[in-house]
């Protein structure tokens, strides 16, 4: 399910749940929704994140999460010298400048 379904299903439910137990109107529910604090502390992360996966498969994916935006990609290797190789290539670029390196 993808964010948007499952956040009108959320808001559904406590629609259903309110409507239930306190009788408020549509309008009022709109009212208490739009007033609730959205405002979430997010940990910034900014890694390059190595992991073993199998005896012949590694990956290498970067991480980056601020209180603007969360992102990622990674890359797949069959060795573990080809995946550190990418990441030390990443950590020497600039667009990765301040990512720290961690190998699972």
């Amino acid at each position: 399910m993808n964010s948007i379904s499952s956040h009108g299903a959320e808001v559904r439910s406590i629609r259903k749940l309110l409507l239930k137990y306190n009788n408020m109107t549509r309008e009022e529910l709109k009212h208490l929704w739009f007033n609730l604090p959205r405002v979430k502390p997010v940990k910034e992360i900014k890694a390059i994140v190595v992991t073993r996966h199998g005896d012949n498969h590694y990956s290498c994916e970067r991480q980056t999460q601020t209180s603007d935006y969360w992102a990622s990609s990674s890359s797949n290797f069959s060795t573990f010298e080809e995946a550190l190789e990418r990441a030390n290539t990443m950590l020497d670029s600039e667009i990765h400048e301040g990512y720290e390196l961690i190998i699972n």
